[in-house]
């Protein structure tokens, strides 16, 4: 990759470039930019969540299954899928909290990812 080019994804947001080339050291997290920084915290946050989407799939099915008298042994309660949907908010609310100055983007307080159902 060209010095001075960022390549950008999908959503047109720049993607840090974590490695300077093959043969080299890689990147520090500290020698990011703001805007690579927040990029970088967007992109693994949305890895966060595509990790754990299965959950509410299952919740989804479960529901439908209980509509129509089917049950399974590995239900999932409302209580345990409330904190997964809090867990997923305070996912997407980070980047705004960054940007808000709530909170600072070289010390990001990740969420905890709840107990599996």
């Amino acid at each position: 990759m060209s010095a001075g080019i960022i390549p950008f994804n999908k959503q047109k947001e720049a993607i840090p470039e974590i490695q300077k080339n093959t043969s080299t050291a890689i990147k520090l997290f500290s020698d990011f930019s703001y805007e690579e920084k927040l990029c970088f915290i967007r992109k693994k946050r949305d890895e966060y969540i595509q990790e754990t989407i299965w959950v509410k799939e299952k919740y989804e099915c479960q529901l439908k299954e209980k509509q129509i008298g089917m049950t399974t042994a590995t239900d999932l309660t409302q209580k345990q899928y409330e904190e997964w949907l809090k867990y997923w908010k305070e996912l997407r609310n980070l980047p705004n909290k960054i940007v808000s100055g709530e909170m600072n983007i070289d010390n990001i307080k990740w969420p905890i990812k709840p107990l599996r159902g």
